[in-house]
């Protein structure tokens, strides 16, 4: 029977200390500070959390808008004539006796509209050159 009056005195002090610990008025204020900074923290980190969505989404408009433009530029290239074509009827042109050195120089002239044609296309469709 003395050893368990020993144990039941033992299990009274350890009670007891810890009722002393959770009504310690020292560590309230403590336990008040956690909610508040845990409420900044959630806080802060929507905050954040609202700067990468709203940075996500500018990217992916730009990137949106960057591939409309290469499209709306491919499809403009793909309706004008191919240059291999115009180069294959100035050779053609050329292969003729007469008119050798004015073949050339339309042949340079084309270039320059078609170059002239590619440029403008670009500036429209927001492509730099």
């Amino acid at each position: 029977m003395k050893r368990s009056i020993k144990y039941l005195c033992l299990f009274a002090v350890l009670s007891s200390a810890l009722v002393a610990i959770a009504a310690d008025p020292a560590d309230a204020g403590e336990r008040d500070r956690q909610p508040s900074e845990s409420a900044q923290a959630k806080a802060k980190l929507a905050e954040i959390r609202g700067r990468i969505a709203a940075l996500t989404n500018r990217l992916h408009d730009e990137l949106k808008e960057r591939d409309a433009r290469s499209t709306r530029l491919r499809e403009a290239e793909s309706a004008s004539p191919p240059r291999a074509v115009g180069w294959r009827i100035c050779a053609a042109l050329s292969s003729r006796p007469n008119g050798v050195a004015g073949v050339a120089c339309r042949g340079d002239q084309a270039q320059a509209v078609l170059d002239t044609e590619r440029a403008a296309l670009q500036r429209r469709c927001g492509q730099p050159t």
